[in-house]
């Protein structure tokens, strides 16, 4: 995984743990998990498959006749047949990660922590 397709306190996988990563510097990032940290390099990183079980958990309401995950009124993913979602009907932005639900929901202005 690039460095720079992350963020500050990103949920992301290195060596098979749960990450937050806390620092980048180039192609170097120093994450966080339970224990301790870690720098590693961009190649040690793994995005965190995005499921509908992980939406659920974080407040995300599955509409029927939307066809769509909900979180509010202006938030919503649509999930493709690949397994990946797309933000309110724009199919351009492609959202297979936590990490890049994180991105859009920073985009949008709502401030909410995932859990897994």
């Amino acid at each position: 995984m690039k460095a720079t397709d992350l963020m500050l306190n990103d949920l992301v996988m290195c060596n098979n743990k749960v990450c937050k990563v806390c620092s980048i510097e180039g192609v170097m990032i120093l994450v966080s998990f339970k224990g301790g940290e870690k720098l590693t390099i961009e190649d040690n990183i793994e995005p965190i498959p995005l499921t509908p079980e992980i939406l659920e958990k974080n407040g995300f309401e599955y509409d029927k006749n939307r066809k769509a995950y909900l979180m509010g009124l202006i938030f919503q993913l649509h999930q493709r047949f690949d397994g990946s979602f797309y933000l309110n009907g724009v199919q351009c932005l492609s959202i297979g990660a936590v990490h890049e639900l994180q991105h859009a929901l920073k985009l949008c202005q709502i401030d909410k922590k995932i859990t897994l």
